[in-house]
């Protein structure tokens, strides 16, 4: 029996280029040098998932990834890093999300972000996992369909599981079927007396 916490991360993975060194970043038509680059494993939903893995929690991630290479590299990282990777669907006809970024030497950056597979994250995939699984906590972000982060929401309801949602990035939502997203009970009863 463990104390763990078990979370439900419901969300964007991507292969982040990152792309160092470079005396500025290039205006269109230029070309510059950069002194190195790396990849690393990004998407909101996939910093999540290695964060929560990495304070202890048993994590699971549901998301899509391309069938190509950078998905199944992505599927590799997090395994390694202990997530639960099972409800992660391989995605035959899109790629990979992909984020090529230049950082200059003052630590500013500009990236072109390729949502890929991450714009097909369905409702549907959410709920075979929440069929299966019970879960303490579902963290969610504004990198899937919305229509997705609303339904996920609304089954967490349904099953009594608290949701937090990184509201990133920032963009301009209804919020109507996300009312009761932050349980507020104990800080109204701290403020009443």
């Amino acid at each position: 029996m463990t104390n763990r916490p078990k979370i439900l991360v419901v969300g964007s993975m991507n292969m982040d280029l990152m792309v160092y060194g470079m005396s500025k970043i290039p205006s269109f038509g230029e070309s510059v040098s950069g002194k190195s680059y790396c990849y690393s494993i990004g998407g909101k939903g996939g910093n999540q998932a290695y964060a929560c893995a990495m304070m202890g929690a048993d994590t699971y991630m549901v998301g899509r990834v391309g069938n190509d290479d950078f998905g199944h590299q992505i599927i590799r990282n997090l395994k390694k890093a202990g997530i639960e990777t099972k409800y992660i669907l391989l995605d035959d006809e899109k790629q990979t999300g992909f984020d090529p970024i230049l950082v200059n030497p003052d630590g500013k950056y500009i990236s072109v972000v390729v949502m890929g597979a991450n714009n097909f994250v369905s409702p549907q995939d959410v709920k075979r996992i929440l069929d299966e699984e019970h879960f303490d906590m579902i963290l969610v972000q504004l990198e899937i369909p919305i229509e997705t982060v609303y339904r996920t929401y609304e089954m967490a309801v349904e099953k009594h599981i608290p949701v937090f949602l990184d509201a990133g990035p920032a963009m301009s939502i209804p919020l109507e079927r996300l009312k009761g997203i932050f349980p507020m009970k104990s800080k109204q009863k701290r403020l009443q007396e």
